[in-house]
């Protein structure tokens, strides 16, 4: 992220699916960046951000997965949401 809150290059280190892939960057891209405070830093500063994707089966639920691993911050917000598939 530049000084102004503009974002560039994204890149994906690692994905299952090309699918995923896609729809981080879209998140990551989308996101209100422009709401937040410009020129807090005079350098860019790379940053990396992990997603989780579930989806729900009648085997299991998303709701009830806790994440097996921990990040070392306490800015952790957890996402969820509903993909709808149109037949």
């Amino acid at each position: 992220m530049t000084p102004q809150n503009e974002i560039r290059d994204i890149q994906v280190v690692a994905s299952t699916n090309s699918v995923f892939a896609d729809a981080a960057k879209d998140v990551i891209t989308n996101w209100h960046w422009n709401e937040l405070a410009k020129n807090i830093t005079d350098k860019a500063v790379k940053t990396q951000t992990r997603f989780d994707f579930c989806f729900d089966t009648p085997e299991q639920s998303c709701k009830e997965l806790k994440p097996n691993y921990s990040c070392p911050s306490s800015d952790i917000i957890y996402s969820t949401g509903t993909r709808i598939v149109k037949y």
